[in-house]
C-alpha cells in the first residue's frame, strides 16, 4: 500500500503568545500591503460571519449595518484596539470578532 504524506498543521501550546497585539500591528503598519491585509482578513470575517447569520440568525455575533469595505473595516478595528488597554493578550481572530460585536451589537438592531 501506498502512504499518504499528511500535513502536519502546528497548533499552538497552551503557553503560546496570542497574536492579537500582532494583527493590531499589523493593521497599523505603515506599509500599504499590510493595512490592506489587515482589512481584507477582517472583511473576510464579516462575511463569513454574514453567511453563517443567514442560516442561523439567532447566532450572529455582529450585525454592521452598511457593507464595508476594506479600509473601513480596517479603521473600525484600530479605533476599537486604541481603546482597549489589553490587545497584546487577546487571540486572534477572537479579537476581531470581539471589537466587531462592540461596534455592531445585533441587539441595537430594531426587531422586524
Amino acid at each position: 500500500g501506498s502512504t499518504t504524506a499528511q500535513q502536519v498543521v502546528p497548533r499552538p501550546s497552551i503557553g503560546a503568545e496570542p497574536l492579537g497585539g500582532k494583527f493590531v500591528d499589523l493593521c497599523r503598519s505603515p506599509n500599504l500591503t499590510s493595512r490592506e491585509t489587515c482589512g481584507g482578513v477582517i472583511v473576510t470575517l464579516i462575511d463569513a460571519h454574514i453567511m453563517i447569520g443567514q442560516k442561523y440568525p439567532d447566532q450572529r455575533p455582529f450585525c454592521p449595518s452598511r457593507r464595508l469595505d476594506a479600509e473601513q473595516a480596517r479603521q473600525v478595528f484600530v479605533n476599537w484596539a486604541a481603546s482597549q488597554g489589553d490587545v497584546e493578550t487577546m487571540d486572534f481572530p477572537a479579537i476581531v470578532i470581539t471589537a466587531l460585536r462592540e461596534r455592531y451589537p445585533c441587539s441595537a438592531l430594531p426587531i422586524k
